[in-house]
C-alpha cells in the first residue's frame, strides 16, 4: 500500500513513526533516570537531615556535659564573687583570679570549633568571654543588645532549660552566629548560664559530600522565613539571610511535608530537588537537595537535540525533496556516500573529539563563571562586557596588532624577495634553501631560547657584542682618518634589549620574521616555478624591464600563492604566545609590553582559574581573526588569479 504513495508522503509517514518510537523511548530512558536521581538526592537530603541533627544533639550534649566540670563552676563562682565585689573592672585582679581556669575554657573552644565561650551573670551580664567581643560587662537581659541571638537565648534559659537562638548577625562582631545556653546551677540555684557560639561555617561544613550528578548538585538550609541558613557552594558571594529561596520546595518545607520535585530553583533553573522540614528546639528550618536537571539528564537531553536535529533535517528533505537533483535519489549514490563517509569516520571521530567538541565546549564555556573546581554558574554575556573594561585587555589587543601589522608585511616581502633570488640560477641553490628553512622546523621553545641567549645583556649576548665590535671597528677608522685625533669616537653601551618596553614586540617581530621566513621562502618558490617561462620570454621580446616582468607577471600569477600566505601569517601571527613566554620568562615583559591575547587568556585561565572568562577571551581572538580573513578575501576577490 506504501508503494502506491509519493516518496513525500512515505518520508513523511517514516519520519512520524520513527519520531514517536525514539521520542517514547527517551522518555521512558527520562523517566528511569529521573527516578535514580531523585533516589539519589532523598538519600541525601535524609542523610543530611541526619547530620544536622545530630550536630545539635552533640552540642547540647557537649555543652551539658561541660557545665558539670569544676573548672566551670570554679570559674563562675570566682566572677560572680569578682562581680558582687564590684571586682570585675579591677583588670589586674581580674586576670590573676581566672588564669588558672581561662585555659580550659580557650581548648574546648578549639576543640569543638566554637567562636567563643561565655559566661554569663544570672541577672544577664556578660562576665567572660574567649574572645574579646566587645560585650564584657553587657547587660543582654536589659542592655542595648537584648534582641540579638545571645539574648534571646539568655532570655529563654532562664526558665532552666537549654535554649538555641536562630542563625543571625550579631550586632556587636557583625558575624553571622547562633547560640546554645545552658542555665549553671548550683546548690539548687541558677548562678549563671553557659553559652556556645558558632558561627555561619559550622553548618555549611556538615554538608562537604562528593556529588554524583555534576556540579551543580547542591545542599543547603532555609528558615521558616524563605532566606539561607547555609551558603551554596554554587554561588562565590555570601548567600546566608541574603538569598530568598521562594520555590515550591520551600513551601512545601513550611507546610511541614517532604518529598521530591521538578521546579524552577532559586537561580531560575530547571532542578531535581528533594525537600524536608527540620525541626530542633524551636528552630524551624528546612533542607533542600538538589540538582540541575540538564546535568542530571544530560545523556537524555542530548538524545533529544540529536534526535530534534534529525527530525528538522528530514522535514527540509521531505520540503525540498522537489528541487533535489536525480543523482540524489539514486540508492547507488547513498551507496557509495555510505562507504565514503565510512572510511572517514576515524578522522570524523578525532576531529570530533580533540577540535569540534573543544571548539564548542569553549563556547558555551564563555557564558558561565568557572573556576576549574566548584559549580559552573551561568552568567550570560557578562565575560564578554567585562573584557572590554578591562584596560589588560585592550592593551593585549594593541600589542596583538602592533605585532602582526608590523611583522607580517615584512615576513611575506623578504620571503618574496628572497624565494626570487632563490629560483634564479645562483650556486649552492639547494644549500640557501635548507638553511633558510632550518628555522621552520626547529622546535619554538629551542629556537625562542637562541635568541634570549642573542639578546643577553649582562654577560655581552651575541647582538650586543657584534654592535660592540661594530663600535671598534668604526673606532679604529675614524682613528686611521683623523691621524690619531680623534679618541673613542664612538662609545657603545650595551642595550638591553629584554628590559626596555620599547624593545619587546621589535623583538618579538624580529624573532618571527627570522622564525617564519623558511616556510613562507619555500611556498614562494613553489609558486613561482609554476609561472610558466614562456611569459617572461614573450616580455623579453616585448622589451619589458624586470620591475615590468615582476609587476605584470609574476606578481599576478603567484597572487593565490599570496592570498595563501597573508592568510596563514596573520592567523599564526595573532595566534603568539610561545615566543612571548619563554623570552619573558613566563611574564610579559616590563609594564605588560609584551603581553598578546592568547597570553592574556592563558594567563585567565590557567593563572586566576576563571576558564569561562578567559574563553570569552578566546573567542573575542576568534572573532578578530575571522573578520580579518573575511576582509582580506573581499579585498583580494579581483586580485587573485587562478589558471
Amino acid at each position: 500500500m506504501l508503494k502506491k504513495l509519493s516518496l513525500r508522503m512515505r518520508l513523511t509517514i517514516y519520519l512520524i513513526v520513527i519520531s514517536i518510537i525514539l521520542l517514547g523511548t527517551v522518555a521512558v530512558l527520562e523517566n528511569s533516570k529521573q527516578s535514580t536521581v531523585f533516589s539519589h538526592l532523598a538519600e541525601i537530603r535524609d542523610t543530611n537531615k541526619v547530620l544536622i541533627e545530630e550536630f545539635f544533639t552533640n552540642q547540647v550534649e557537649y555543652i551539658t556535659d561541660f557545665s558539670t566540670e569544676d573548672k566551670v563552676l570554679g570559674m563562675m563562682e570566682v566572677l560572680t564573687q569578682l562581680y558582687q565585689s564590684n571586682e570585675i573592672t579591677d583588670s589586674t585582679k581580674y586576670t590573676s583570679q581566672i588564669r588558672s581556669f581561662e585555659s580550659t575554657f580557650k581548648n574546648y573552644a578549639g576543640r569543638r570549633r566554637l567562636q567563643s565561650i561565655i559566661l554569663v551573670h544570672n541577672d544577664g551580664t556578660v562576665l567572660y568571654s574567649t574572645r574579646d567581643e566587645g560585650i564584657f560587662g553587657t547587660n543582654m537581659l536589659s542592655g542595648e543588645y537584648r534582641n540579638t541571638g545571645l539574648g534571646q537565648v539568655i532570655e529563654k534559659a532562664e526558665i532552666g532549660e537549654i535554649a538555641l537562638s536562630d542563625l543571625a548577625i550579631f550586632k556587636p562582631t557583625d558575624k553571622l552566629s547562633m547560640f546554645l545556653a545552658k542555665p549553671l546551677e548550683q546548690d539548687g540555684k541558677t548562678v549563671g548560664f553557659l553559652v556556645f557560639e558558632w558561627l555561619d561555617g559550622n553548618l555549611s561544613r556538615t554538608f562537604t559530600r562528593p556529588v554524583k550528578f555534576g556540579d551543580s548538585e547542591d545542599t543547603y538550609l532555609i528558615g521558616s522565613d524563605m532566606l539561607m541558613r547555609t551558603n551554596s557552594r554554587l554561588v562565590k558571594e555570601d548567600t546566608v539571610l541574603v538569598q530568598t529561596v521562594d520555590t515550591q520546595a520551600a513551601e512545601q518545607i513550611l507546610a511541614q511535608k517532604t518529598g521530591i520535585v521538578k521546579q524552577s530553583s532559586y537561580q531560575g533553573t530547571t532542578t531535581l530537588t528533594a525537600y524536608a522540614p527540620i525541626s530542633f528546639m524551636g528552630i524551624e528550618w528546612g533542607i533542600i537537595t538538589e540538582v540541575k536537571a540538564i546535568d542530571a539528564l544530560n545523556l537524555t537531553f542530548q538524545l533529544k537535540l540529536l534526535i530534534y536535529t534529525l527530525i528538522a533535517m528530514t522535514i527540509m528533505i521531505i520540503i525540498f525533496l522537489p528541487y533535489i537533483p536525480a543523482k540524489y535519489k539514486v540508492k547507488q549514490y547513498w551507496t557509495e556516500t555510505f562507504w565514503a563517509y565510512l572510511y572517514m569516520l576515524p578522522v570524523f571521530a578525532v576531529l570530533g573529539l580533540f577540535v569540534f567538541y573543544p571548539v564548542i565546549k569553549s563556547f558555551t564555556m564563555s557564558f558561565y563563571d568557572w573556576d576549574l573546581i566548584g559549580a559552573r554558574t551561568y552568567i550570560g554575556l557578562d565575560n564578554f562586557k567585562e573584557l572590554f573594561g578591562d584596560r589588560l585587555f585592550i592593551k593585549a589587543i594593541i600589542n596583538t596588532s602592533y605585532f602582526v601589522f608590523v611583522s607580517v608585511p615584512i615576513t611575506i616581502s623578504l620571503s618574496l624577495f628572497i624565494a626570487i633570488l632563490l629560483n634564479s640560477n645562483i650556486k649552492a641553490r639547494s644549500w640557501y634553501r635548507m638553511a633558510f628553512f632550518i628555522p621552520w622546523i626547529t622546535s619554538p621553545v629551542a629556537a625562542t631560547m637562541v635568541w634570549k641567549w642573542i639578546f643577553n645583556y649582562n654577560n655581552y649576548g651575541l647582538l650586543n657584542y657584534f654592535l660592540l665590535k661594530l663600535t671598534h671597528l668604526v673606532n679604529w677608522f675614524a682613528h686611521i682618518f683623523t691621524l690619531g685625533a680623534v679618541d673613542q669616537w664612538l662609545h657603545f653601551a650595551p642595550i638591553n634589549w629584554l628590559n626596555n618596553p620599547d624593545l619587546t614586540i621589535p623583538n618579538l617581530i624580529l624573532l618571527s620574521v627570522w622564525k617564519m621566513m623558511g616556510y613562507n621562502i619555500v611556498i614562494f618558490l613553489a609558486g613561482l616555478q609554476n609561472v610558466p617561462k614562456e611569459l617572461y620570454e614573450a616580455a623579453e621580446v616585448d622589451g619589458a624591464s624586470k620591475w615590468q616582468k615582476f609587476r605584470h607577471i609574476t606578481l599576478p600569477l603567484i597572487s593565490p600563492t599570496t592570498f595563501f600566505i597573508s592568510i596563514i601569517s596573520i592567523i599564526g601571527a595573532f595566534k603568539i604566545f610561545t615566543q612571548v613566554f619563554v623570552l619573558y620568562n613566563g611574564g610579559t615583559g616590563l609594564v605588560n609590553s609584551g603581553l598578546t591575547m592568547v597570553f592574556y587568556v592563558y594567563k585567565k585561565a590557567f593563572g586566576d582559574f576563571r576558564m569561562g572568562y578567559a574563553s570569552a577571551g578566546a573567542y573575542v581572538l576568534f572573532f578578530i581573526i575571522f573578520a580579518f580573513t573575511l576582509v582580506q578575501m573581499r579585498l583580494s576577490k579581483n586580485r587573485v588569479h587562478y589558471s
